[in-house]
């Protein structure tokens, strides 16, 4: 009887159904002033996205929404594929229609497992890319700076995480801190009205509150996040994320019986730490071209965890998950030549905290080089006589799993600061001396024809006419009356 041995360094968190894509109710247009299109005719396409005519004004379409093409509608009911060039082609009714995907939660831009590496080096670590995805956007509908949306939109995708839902056994909510002694106007962006929650941000009591909201959202899992609430807040868009489930033990085999594995630490030292193992009949493991992946599944089908080991020789960064994650586009080899599967890993638990800066190497990794929060949307909220605002990315991530089941939760904040400008004091003016007291040249410039007329240079000059001196000499008073003197006679 054949075996094959699997145990991780990596391990990825992923949902289990893809999600489908749909027409909402609002869309990038509406916050622009225009409404939704309702039909599916793009007439062109900008950097804000895709645009139609309806009723004789523009109209926008929600990323999400499966659109026709040159004139032609999408496709209702067939899937497929009868002509390709840069479109996939169908034909219902005698007519070509144009056939639409169902988006897969995969984002393709990020390399997780590249990022993972740089984020934890060397050490077990832990992040949430659905978590700060969903963070940011709401985020980016905040701002008017066009690299610094283009950046997210192309981290994050066309998804809407927004409308995301939690389950049975996960928990996704939404938040947006406001200040009670600030003036909002959302009017802009209403959809995201019903997430904001305003408290006394200059209350002492403000980052308590905020950490009482988490602690209940994890169910006591993650207790405090280290962004502090303070005066100079101005936004904190905050996404928490919890998931908790026990393993399908009968569907995985468990074997009940305490054992220690033999685990090679990234430092080749080895160690025995308690093992999750299980054996497995009927089933597959996936082999790609850089690791080899095997699915394990919980009690619901929420969630599954994906195990994914890398081929000796192979690190961490090198990696890249997608072709052993659900609805791959170019997925890995199915592996059936074996008649059981034995299964292994280390139990094994991670807390830790990431932050983001603008400019910041943390910022290069993930693409965004124009994260700044300079430009927050000024009709948003009234920040006279405060300095510019700033932004800044922070993410909590704890996981548990031994061999009872898995607990994972992350928040991720982006938190939005403006502080008050610096008082006005009264001081001395500073002048500047400007005095021509050696060798300088002069321009004559013509205005009205914009040119030098004369230039020239003072080398030397002659001596001036020196100013009268002060006498210091005391003067006498004239007197009143002069003395009289008697004249002689004939006078």
């Amino acid at each position: 009887m054949k075996f094959v041995q699997l145990f991780s360094l990596l391990s990825v968190l992923s949902l289990k159904f893809v999600y489908t894509a749909k027409f909402e109710d609002t869309c990038f247009s509406y916050r622009l002033g225009y409404p939704c299109c309702e039909g599916d005719m793009v007439v062109i396409t900008d950097n804000d996205g895709q645009w139609g005519v309806e009723d004789d004004q523009w109209c926008g379409f929600n990323d999400d929404k499966c659109l026709g093409k040159y004139g032609y509608k999408a496709c209702e009911t067939t899937n497929e594929v009868v002509f390709t060039d840069d479109t996939e082609w169908g034909v219902e009714n005698d007519e070509w229609c144009v056939i639409c995907k169902e988006q897969s939660t995969t984002n393709t831009s990020l390399n997780y497992a590249y990022v993972l590496s740089q984020l934890g080096k060397d050490e077990n670590y832990a992040y949430s890319p659905e978590s700060l995805f969903t963070a940011l956007q709401m985020y980016e509908k905040c701002i008017t700076d066009k690299n610094e949306k283009q950046e997210i939109i192309n981290l994050i995708g066309n998804k809407n995480y927004l409308n995301y839902k939690s389950s049975e056994t996960s928990k996704l909510v939404n938040r947006i801190w406001i200040d009670t002694n600030k003036k909002y106007d959302f009017s802009s962006v209403k959809e995201l009205e019903p997430l904001t929650y305003a408290i006394n941000m200059r209350s002492s009591d403000a980052t308590a509150i905020k950490d009482a909201y988490v602690n209940k959202q994890t169910e006591g899992f993650i207790q405090s996040t280290p962004t502090k609430f303070t005066d100079a807040t101005v936004f904190d868009f905050m996404n928490v994320l919890y998931f908790k489930d026990k393993w399908d033990k009968y569907s995985n085999e468990f074997i009940r019986e305490y054992r220690n594995l033999r685990f090679q630490n990234i430092d080749g030292k080895y160690k025995y730490p308690t093992s999750i193992h299980f054996t497995k009949s009927s089933t597959y493991y996936l082999r790609g071209n850089d690791a080899i992946a095997y699915s394990l599944k919980y009690e619901n089908d929420d969630y599954q965890m994906i195990v994914i080991l890398p081929n000796t020789g192979k690190s961490i960064g090198e990696i890249d998950i997608t072709p052993y994650l659900p609805n791959a586009s170019n997925p890995a080899t199915r592996m059936t030549n074996f008649d059981k599967l034995y299964f292994e890993m280390p139990e094994f638990s991670v807390e830790n905290t990431w932050t983001l800066k603008p400019k910041s190497s943390e910022a290069s990794l993930f693409g965004l080089n124009h994260f700044s929060g300079r430009s927050l949307r000024r009709d948003l909220v009234d920040l006279s006589g405060r300095l510019p605002p700033s932004a800044e990315i922070s993410q909590v991530v704890k996981v548990e799993c031994n061999k009872e089941g898995t607990e994972a939760a992350a928040v991720t904040e982006v938190h939005v600061t403006a502080a008050k400008g610096l008082p006005v004091t009264r001081r001395e003016p500073v002048i500047f001396r400007f005095i021509c007291n050696r060798p300088y040249i002069y321009v004559l410039y013509d205005n009205v024809n914009n040119d030098v007329a004369f230039v020239g240079q003072v080398m030397k000059v002659e001596d001036g006419v020196e100013p009268p001196k002060t006498s210091t000499r005391k003067t006498t008073s004239v007197p009143t009356r002069y003395p009289t003197k008697t004249l002689p006679y004939g006078y």
